[in-house]
């Protein structure tokens, strides 16, 4: 008995292997799309784990309709000869690399660089032609002069004709047709076979599991990015949320692409700022100087609540409080009545206690008044530097009196950070680098770049040539690019520098170097600190790539550091620093908002409070309205904004991402005026928002729905070109994804999303999307194409049909014929159904007709879904509040 059980055992073990070398053969085929998975058990488990947008139904016949697919989808494909273009990029990747490689071969030039304006781009004049180029009249002219090529209209044609070949030739699995405009545009139509195969790729990878695309452990690249960088003893103004917003989306990116990331707040912690308030405490606090001529408080939240009751907030919130020398005055003459001895005393008898009440706002000022007491009085310069000694000895007091300025700035920081969800942000301040200066200088000094003047040891630079310095002013804000011309040339230290030095004439050094001052007295100076973090990164945080999201004033100073590195040749050459550079945050007077002075200074938490002034605002208006009568009393409490019901919760998220949208939905080089930051009702934010919605609400229970039957070979449509341009769009996501990680224009996930928004729209608003789309449940659909196609086949004999497909223009009222013989047909019992007949009644090409209408339903359907998961993907990126809202017809 046991032998028999064996050779049955025996023999279903090698069905099975048959079975899985049939489907592996299978498998294999498909690597062509996708190329990322070549182990079979791994892409067999990525196809059946995806849930969300067309998860695989489980039953008998679900390996069976994997094999009939993936053999379908990826024949053609698979089949294609030309192995020159890259098979896993995107259709623009394809097309483009086509079109360069045609007019490499015509142009006869290797190295030929085409400019962008000629490559693939939307088309923007015909509708049934996705995309356009300017090649043809790139290698139709003589580009560097501008001048025509002298050759006869024939050869010219000739010519224009050969370029339409050679593109055919190179795409045949891609391009469908090519028309050839008078201006010497060509504008491309795409295969439709090709879009619903690649569709089908982008729908099957949509919600793979991330761990079944993660690289291994070993192979994955460290990034550190640096953002924020607010400095202690101040409170975070609006110009921070630029590197944060930016900063945080660049995080999210790489992280999405399984990178290593570590995001660091490199904080102002350290040095004379914080030893010049500490100073001023010590001088004035314990003689309650402070309350007696600062501006009170209390100024401040009355002047924040100055708020304007439109859609737009108050900027002016100090516009009460300038610069007052008079101030500034009365501390010096205090300070002229004092010495040295007196602050020694004060320092020895002070009480921590008394620092328990000062709050930020008071922190803040004394931050102003100390910066200016510092340039004027060399009593309080010096008590400064006497402080700033006792930091480097770490002096207990001192030490105290430090990490309470720290932690007050800290907590209000932190509130922000969680009011605008930003996690994953790890301080590392100035005071945690400091140590490793030491490291680098000894490094500097070996390879002969350091030198000391004075007190002072500094770094040389040569000046940059006059053209070079030119032609970076016309290219102020580089985004992201580091090219060799921003670098600088360091200098070694030579006798010729020493004679110089000699002579204790530092101007005379200015006149042929630029001057970088490392350590100053006692004190390493931000240049050291900034090497010695790069230092930490690279050799414990193993860093292969440093990015800093810093503003345009910025750059230069990076340079200078990355430069003294690529020197000291300290590192791989692997390890790549990037400086991202945005333009200034303008104050309301349009100009750089300097954290020094007191007049026009935004402060996050003021503009955070004006939001929420906001809010009260717009609840008031709605009590006074009457319009939350009818809303269900047991239902939380909504407020109304432009037709739509909101919880208090979702209305503060909608003003909150409103203002990281204005943030970040601009170029990195643009200069932003806070007018238009600190606007709570972002357009195009709101737009995406209420289009998301329309199509959540249309969607309804299909939004999980599995439609992957559309594209089973049995089925040929004819589809619609706003659908086709939708489709293309779509697929795009994951390129435009891509190419944020390397340039860094995260302002293009913002464009691509309203983009995409604007085409979509169009779907949202057709009235039978609105009000049928319901109806669509899948086995339904399903089950109605099956009986149509079958109906249609039977029908061959019989019926003369065009080899070519036909293009349909449905009317209204068709559509509405075509859903109620569907409503009808799926109602009724099929034994007893009259629409059979109704069906079998029509012609093959009425049959036709309805089955490519419902097929482009289907596909709209499939395309919303994935709508609503590519803005959930990049508002999680871009740290958006994901908004959703009732409309008033729900109540």
């Amino acid at each position: 008995m046991n032998r028999w059980v064996f050779m049955v055992w025996l023999g279903f073990f090698f069905l099975e292997r048959f079975k899985f070398k049939k489907v592996s053969h299978i498998l294999n085929d498909s690597n062509y799309l996708y190329n990322q998975i070549n182990n079979k058990n791994r892409y067999t488990g990525a196809y059946i784990e995806r849930n969300r947008i067309i998860p695989l139904r489980k039953g008998k016949n679900k390996q069976k309709k994997i094999n009939s697919l993936n053999t379908h989808l990826y024949s053609s494909l698979y089949s294609n000869p030309h192995n020159d273009i890259k098979k896993d990029g995107t259709i623009y990747e394809i097309i483009n690399n086509a079109i360069k490689n045609v007019a490499i071969k015509i142009k006869k030039n290797e190295n030929l660089v085409i400019p962008k304006q000629y490559l693939l781009e939307d088309n923007k004049l015909y509708d049934d032609y996705e995309y356009q180029s300017g090649i043809v009249m790139y290698i139709d002219r003589d580009i560097p002069d501008g001048i025509p090529t002298n050759v006869d209209e024939n050869k010219r044609e000739d010519l224009r004709q050969k370029i339409i070949e050679d593109l055919k030739n190179e795409c045949p699995n891609i391009i469908d047709d090519i028309l050839l405009s008078s201006n010497g545009i060509l504008n491309i139509r795409v295969k439709e076979e090709y879009i619903k195969t690649k569709f089908y790729e982008f729908q099957t990878h949509l919600n793979i599991n991330k761990q079944n695309c993660e690289t291994k452990n070993d192979e994955k690249q460290n990034v550190v990015l640096d953002y924020c960088g607010v400095n202690m003893a101040k409170h975070m103004h609006v110009g921070h949320l630029k590197s944060l917003f930016l900063g945080h989306a660049l995080s999210n990116v790489f992280d999405y692409f399984n990178f290593n990331v570590n995001s660091r707040n490199h904080i102002g912690n350290w040095n004379a700022n914080i030893a010049m308030v500490i100073t001023f405490y010590i001088f004035f606090l314990s003689e309650n100087w402070c309350n007696k001529f600062f501006i009170d408080s209390s100024c401040l939240s009355q002047n924040s609540e100055n708020l304007k009751t439109d859609n737009n907030c108050s900027t002016n919130i100090f516009s009460e409080q300038n610069d007052n020398p008079q101030i500034i005055k009365k501390y010096l003459e205090i300070l002229n009545n004092l010495k040295e001895n007196n602050f020694y005393d004060n320092y020895e008898k002070f009480n921590m206690n008394e620092l328990e009440n000062v709050n930020l706002d008071n922190i803040d000022k004394a931050y102003k008044i100390s910066k200016q007491l510092y340039s004027m009085s060399p009593l309080f310069q010096n008590c400064t530097k006497h402080v700033l000694s006792l930091m480097y000895k770490y002096d207990d007091k001192a030490m105290q009196l430090w990490n309470t300025l720290c932690a007050k700035t800290k907590k209000e920081n932190d509130e922000i950070l969680r009011k605008f969800k930003i996690h994953k942000l790890i301080e590392k301040g100035e005071d945690f680098y400091v140590k490793y200066v030491p490291i680098v200088l000894e490094e500097m000094e070996k390879k002969n770049i350091l030198f000391k003047f004075g007190n002072k040891l500094c770094v040389l630079f040569k000046k940059k040539k006059k053209e070079n310095i030119l032609e970076t002013e016309k290219m102020k804000i580089n985004n992201y690019d580091n090219d060799d011309k921003d670098y600088y040339e360091v200098v070694q230290v030579q006798d010729k520098i020493f004679d110089i030095l000699k002579s204790g004439d530092m101007n005379a050094l200015k006149e042929s170097y630029h001057i970088l001052t490392l350590k100053n007295d006692i004190a390493y100076t931000y240049a050291g600190i900034d090497l010695a973090a790069i230092y930490y990164r690279v050799h414990f945080e193993k860093a292969d790539k440093i990015i800093y999201v810093v503003d345009e004033n910025q750059k230069n100073h990076f340079m200078q550091i990355f430069s003294i590195y690529k020197t000291m040749n300290m590192f791989s050459k692997n390890v790549e620093c990037k400086c991202i550079c945005y333009g200034f945050v303008l104050n309301n007077e349009k100009k750089k908002i300097k954290t020094k002075n007191f007049a026009n200074n935004i402060f996050v938490k003021d503009v955070i409070q004006n939001l929420e002034k906001l809010e009260e605002i717009e609840v008031k208006k709605n009590d006074e309205n009457g319009c939350s009568e009818n809303v269900d009393k047991n239902i939380e409490e909504k407020l109304i904004y432009n037709k739509k019901y909101y919880t208090k919760k979702n209305y503060k998220d909608l003003l909150l991402s409103s203002i990281v949208y204005s943030y970040i939905s601009v170029k990195n080089c643009k200069r932003q005026a806070i007018n238009n930051l600190i606007n709570p009702y972002n357009f195009e934010y709101i737009y995406i928002i209420n289009n998301y919605n329309d199509i959540y609400s249309i969607l309804r229970n299909l939004q999980k729905s599995d439609y992957s039957f559309v594209f089973e070979e049995k089925y040929s449509m004819s589809m619609d070109y706003q659908l086709k341009k939708l489709l293309l769009d779509i697929m795009n996501f994951k390129n435009v994804l891509k190419n944020v990680i390397y340039n860094y224009n995260v302002d293009k996930l913002c464009s691509y999303l309203f983009s995409l928004s604007q085409k979509i729209h169009h779907f949202t608003r057709d009235s039978f999307n609105k009000n049928f789309l319901h109806y669509f449940e899948e086995k339904n659909v399903h089950k109605f194409l099956n009986f149509l196609e079958k109906a249609s086949k039977e029908k061959i004999a019989s019926t003369t049909t065009n080899a070519e497909k036909q293009q349909y223009n449905i009317l209204d009222d068709e559509k509405e014929t075509y859903l109620n013989l569907f409503i009808s047909f799926i109602k009724n019992d099929k034994d007893n159904n009259p629409t059979i007949s109704k069906i079998n009644s029509l012609s093959k090409n009425e049959l036709n007709k309805i089955i490519s209408f419902f097929l482009n339903k289907t596909l709209e359907i499939i395309a919303m879904q994935s709508y609503l998961f590519i803005v959930s993907e990049i508002f999680d990126i871009l740290n958006l509040y994901l908004v959703k809202f009732d409309t008033p017809e729900n109540y």
